[in-house]
This record gives C-alpha cells, structure tokens and sequence, in this order.
C-alpha cells in the first residue's frame, strides 16, 4: 500500500504544479492600462512602426484610426450619459483634452508618436469622471 501512496503523491504534486502555472500564466494577461502588456495591450495602441507600414500617405490620426482601430470611432454605450444612451471617446493630445473626434483631422500623422484608446474605466482612472465613451489619447514626437 506504501507504494501507491508515493506514485500518487508526486503526480498530485505534479497536477497541483501545473495548476499553479496555468493561473500564473493567464494572470499575467489579463489587465493592465493601455499600451502595457494586458488587457487588449496591441489592441489598445497604434505605434509608429504601424503607422509606417500603412500603405500611401494616410495624412491626419483620424485617417490612421479609420484605417487600423475603426471601432474606437464607435459611440459606445454607456450609463455614463444622461439617458444611457451611446457616448463617443474624446481626444486628448500630450495629456491635455483637445476636443471631439473630429479634431483628429486636424493632427497630421508626421507628429504622432503613438495613438492609445483608453475605455471608460482607464479614463476615468487617469482623468477623472466625465468621458463615458472613453478616451483617443494622441502621443506626439515632442510631447514624450
């Protein structure tokens, strides 16, 4: 009996190991702020690698958005707005408001050093109350 004992211990050690590992690997996806490795990481962030390898002049950020993120262009639904009814994100440039989406076709791409989406919950964190559709948040090369 002493020696199915030891088989089962260590294959319980074994399975308890590989358990520990799985938690620890997916944990280390799942959340984090825009641009850092977690929650949506790549999907959450426009760099200047990808905005070099679009194809032909793409000329203003709403251009490059439209082209790689178009859902960030999308009003999202919120219960932050009055009625809950669909919110759309707000532009920021070098963290400083800038305006609606429509200011995007104003920032000529030359000057981006990255484009970051952040959702309600990461606006609200870092800026405050106030944008229930998020934030399009505009990295120039002067303002790293």
């Amino acid at each position: 009996m002493k020696r199915s004992d030891d088989v089962r211990l260590p294959q319980t050690k074994t399975g308890v190991l590989l358990l520990g590992l799985l938690v620890g690997v997916s944990g280390c996806s799942a959340t984090g702020p825009a641009g850092t490795t977690g929650r949506g990481g790549a999907r959450n962030q426009i760099t200047a690698e990808q905005i070099a390898e679009l194809p032909g002049a793409v000329g203003t950020a709403l251009n490059v958005i439209a082209e790689l993120r178009p859902r960030w262009l999308r009003a999202s639904r919120s219960q932050g707005t009055p009625g809950g009814g669909p919110a759309l994100p707000m532009v920021f440039v070098d963290r400083t408001e800038w305006g609606a989406l429509d200011s995007l076709e104003g920032i000529p791409i030359e000057e981006v050093e990255r484009i970051e989406f952040l959702d309600m919950r990461d606006a609200t964190t870092q800026y405050g109350t106030g944008y229930p559709g998020g934030i399009i948040r505009i990295v120039t090369r002067r303002g790293r």
